[in-house]
This record gives structure tokens, C-alpha cells and sequence, in this order.
């Protein structure tokens, strides 16, 4: 999600994928808790009830993403296609999960693969049970990185509404695996 510069950023809990009895999982980094699980109420869901039985979770991005202390794209997304494999086998009908971002300004170590790890993520929802929404507030990141960020989504949610990404990059530029002159071509 890119937020406008002009509008307060707010960030985006899942109700919708609660309602439709799917897991969700929240990844906090600028805001906490308690703010998202007002945010939910506000939307009419009382989110205890889904706390305890595991269908929400609410995880903060170092504990998630820096697990051995830096932040390992491959590592990460082995942990995520594990989660979805326990989600299916738990009975839900699928794994949302959404991110604040910014975490990736922290310039811990690791971070600058953030590219590679949005690239690599595209593989995760090739079968339907997995849906990502990267939050990306305009104020925290630079104008490149946002292009960046954009070209390797599919589809971009922003204050307009939701699209399908029109300037959709093919991973394999973005992650290296080919030159922009052979993309091009």
C-alpha cells in the first residue's frame, strides 16, 4: 500500500480475511498492537475471540524477519511457505498477512535485500492461499525504492483503490537474475 504524503498514514488491518475465516497475520514495525486492534474494532470485529484461537496474530518485524539477527530473504521465505502449510493443515482457508514496511529503513543488517526478498515472495501466492499486502508509507521510503517496489508488485492497493499493476516487472530484473538490456529486449 502506498499512502499519500498529504494524508495521514494509516495502517491496514485484515478484517476481511477474518471475516472469510482465513489466518491472518500482521506484521507491526511503527505501530502497535493495541492500535491495530482498535483499528479492527473500529471496523465492527471484536478481535479477542480470533487472538485466542489463533486465527490473528499480531508479530513484531524483528522477531519475524530478524530471527538470527539480520534479514535473510531465503530463510524468511522458507518460514512464510511453512506457516501457509500449517495454515491449510489447521483447517483455515488461507494465510493474509500484511506488513508495515518501514521496517526496512531501520538499516539493519540485512534490509538492503528487500528487493530480492519482494521478488522472491511473488512465488508464495502462485497458488491462491496466500494474499500480501506490503504496506509502503511515501513519507519513509525514496522515490527509487517506491518504483522499485512497485514494479515487482502485481497489484497495487493505494488511497485511489485497488489495480493491477500495469508497469508489473518480471522478478528476474529487479533479483538479478538478468541485465535490464536483456529484460528489455
Amino acid at each position: 500500500m502506498l499512502s499519500r504524503a498529504a494524508t495521514a498514514y494509516q495502517p491496514c488491518p485484515n478484517g476481511e480475511g477474518l471475516r472469510r475465516g482465513e489466518r491472518v497475520s500482521y506484521v507491526l514495525d511503527r505501530h502497535a498492537a493495541e492500535t491495530i486492534l482498535e483499528y479492527l474494532r473500529a471496523e465492527g470485529l471484536q478481535p479477542e475471540p480470533y487472538l485466542a484461537g489463533g486465527q490473528l496474530t499480531l508479530v513484531e518485524a524483528r522477531r519475524l524477519l530478524f530471527r538470527n539477527g539480520r534479514f535473510d530473504p531465503d530463510a524468511v521465505l522458507e518460514n512464510l511457505a511453512l506457516d501457509l502449510e500449517r495454515t491449510v493443515e489447521q483447517g483455515f482457508t488461507g494465510l493474509r498477512m500484511t506488513s508495515e514496511m518501514s521496517w526496512a529503513t531501520h538499516r539493519r543488517a540485512g534490509s538492503g535485500r528487500l528487493m530480492e526478498f519482494e521478488c522472491k515472495s511473488n512465488a508464495l501466492f502462485a497458488e491462491g492461499l496466500f494474499i500480501g499486502l506490503c504496506q509502503y508509507d511515501r513519507r519513509r521510503f525514496s522515490p527509487v525504492q517506491l518504483l522499485e517496489a512497485i514494479a515487482v508488485h502485481p497489484e497495487i492497493v493505494s488511497d485511489r483503490g485497488r489495480h493491477r499493476n500495469l508497469f508489473f516487472t518480471t522478478p528476474r530484473h529487479v533479483a538479478g537474475e538478468c541485465s535490464a538490456a536483456d529484460l528489455l529486449e
